[in-house]
């Protein structure tokens, strides 16, 4: 589900299901018949909640793990990004100029064309898949100066930062596509199928108190699934990450770019 009203109109559905089979069982089934499971089914209930919940609990930890994690390395590669355009000011002018502006064009693509795809789980951009290659080219080509030994540990540390990139990016495409197991969905949803439907062999004499604790019931197992399926997407639907980090990077070298220019 990808958008909030959408979500809350599969919650609403349900729980109108829900209740309608409440009512059907109230209508066919007699209140002594259900009465008499109250304690029997009471404490079987309370079993299932216990798994049921615990393993919901498990589920979202772990979705929201797998979304942290790949937040923190969206964060991590703008980061390197920003910090191989400063430390390429040590470099010849046009070894310099030509690196800072493949970084810029790089970043940039990031936001405008891989974020894109990452939301579709298409992959990497060609586009910025070309540029990511093109900006390896650029580094293989720059010059050293031997008798430099500034320059030369500036890019010892430049080619560290950039093989750290490369990493962060692929791990960045490989969060993109990840998702739960089929079989982790089917006892997630069974799970709370069971559990929902469960309730329904309660006995209560206020029909509007079973009505109230059935809905609630649906309510949470439902929007609790519907958190997870959210969540196990990192960079699409309304709960994603966005390329904030990488704008701000974008803004800070042409902002640095300007500066260079006029100076």
């Amino acid at each position: 589900m990808s958008s909030m009203p959408l979500r809350f109109l599969v919650v609403v559905a349900c729980v109108t299901v829900v209740l309608l089979l409440t009512r059907v069982v109230r209508r066919r089934v007699p209140f002594g018949v259900l009465e008499a499971n109250n304690e029997f089914a009471g404490f079987m209930y309370s079993m299932i909640g216990l798994v049921y919940g615990v393993y919901l609990a498990f589920t979202i930890i772990a979705v929201w793990e797998q979304f942290s994690a790949a937040e923190e390395v969206t964060t991590a590669e703008a980061t390197h990004l920003s910090a191989l355009w400063r430390d390429a000011q040590a470099l010849r002018v046009e070894d310099r100029t030509a690196i800072q502006q493949q970084l810029l064009s790089y970043t940039d693509s990031v936001v405008h064309d891989e974020w894109s795809t990452m939301a579709l789980d298409r992959g990497p951009a060609p586009k910025t898949s070309a540029i990511y290659e093109e900006l390896w080219n650029r580094y293989y080509g720059v010059q050293i100066d031997a008798d430099n030994p500034v320059q030369t540990a500036f890019y010892q540390e430049m080619i560290r930062r950039l093989n750290d990139l490369g990493l962060l990016r692929r791990r960045r495409l490989l969060a993109a596509s990840s998702e739960l197991p089929p079989l982790m969905w089917v006892l997630l949803v069974t799970g709370g199928v069971v559990t929902v439907l469960f309730s329904l062999v309660f006995g209560t004499r206020h029909a509007w108190m079973q009505y109230l604790v059935v809905g609630v019931v649906t309510s949470l197992v439902t929007f609790s699934i519907l958190l997870v399926d959210a969540m196990q997407y990192p960079f699409s639907g309304d709960v994603s990450i966005r390329p904030e980090a990488y704008q701000s990077v974008v803004l800070s070298m042409k902002e640095r770019a300007a500066a260079q220019s006029a100076h």
